[in-house]
This record gives structure tokens, sequence and C-alpha cells, in this order.
């Protein structure tokens, strides 16, 4: 950098990135560390050692086809590769994951919108709820149910 920009004598620097999912404002505060540490003296008021209880949830292409989009953003300059403008959102399955997932068709969505996803070959896709998704999630749990009561009649 040109010390003619620079701030003589500064110990502090500000980093500031805006952008992201959901238009998220990240700020990082630095401060120079060539000064002489400091011991650090404190006590935690909890006992230790604290045991994290860490629960293994399922491949996420298994999760549940159906989810509630939590927050999106709309990409108008794209990364190179994706079509513009790519719609990103963050969606919480019914089975409990949250994942990423591309529009399958770029349009405006509503957060807390029931959607329907779609695993594809490099991504997962997601599309509103609608009447088509409604009768085809009926009709398969109906198969299922009469493909049950066929296994329990026939014993297959």
């Amino acid at each position: 950098m040109d010390p003619a920009r620079q701030v003589k004598g500064a110990r502090v620097g500000l980093l500031h990135s805006v952008g992201g999912l959901a238009n998220n404002n990240l700020v990082v505060i630095l401060e120079r560390d060539d000064a002489p540490a400091h011991a650090l003296q404190w006590e935690p008021s909890y006992s230790r050692p604290v045991e994290i209880e860490r629960h293994h949830r399922p491949d996420p292409s298994r999760v549940s086809k159906e989810g509630v989009l939590d927050s999106y953003t709309i990409l108008h300059v794209s990364p190179e590769g994706f079509p513009s403008p790519l719609v990103l959102g963050m969606i919480t399955t019914y089975s409990g994951h949250r994942i990423l997932a591309r529009a399958a068709t770029p349009t405006t969505f509503k957060v807390g919108e029931r959607v329907v996803i779609e695993k594809g070959d490099d991504a997962f896709y997601f599309m509103r709820y609608g009447w088509a998704q409604r009768i085809t999630f009926r009709l398969a749990r109906k198969m299922k149910g009469w493909k049950l009561r066929l296994k329990r009649r026939f014993r297959i």
C-alpha cells in the first residue's frame, strides 16, 4: 500500500464488507499485536470441561423434498458460469436440515414461503409449492399407503 494512504500511528483498522445472502454486513475490527502480550487472568463461571453433544444428521441428498424459505438473495452480477440473475435461498427442510439452494426459475419469493426442493446433478434447486406439487405429493402418499396395504394383505 502506498505510504501516503496510511494513517500514521494507527493501531486499529476496520474492514467492512457489504452484500451476500440477505444483504448481510460484515464488520471486522483489527488491532496491531506488536505490543507485548498481557497475561489474561480470568476464571470461567462454569465448571470444566464442557461437553457439547453433537448429533449427526443424515446425508442432505436424503432429506425431505419440502421446506420453508428462510432467506434469499438475487445476484444480478453472477459468478462466471452461472446465468444471471441467480437466485440463492437458505431453506430449512421439514427433516431439520438447512441447505443453500438455487431457484429453478429466477423469480421473487417471500421469506417464510413453503417451497419444494429437488436434488440436481450439481446442486439443490427450489421452487414454489404450487397446485402441481400438492397433487404430486398427495398421490405419492396415497400410493405409499396402497403399497403398504398390499404388502400386508399378500405378505410380500
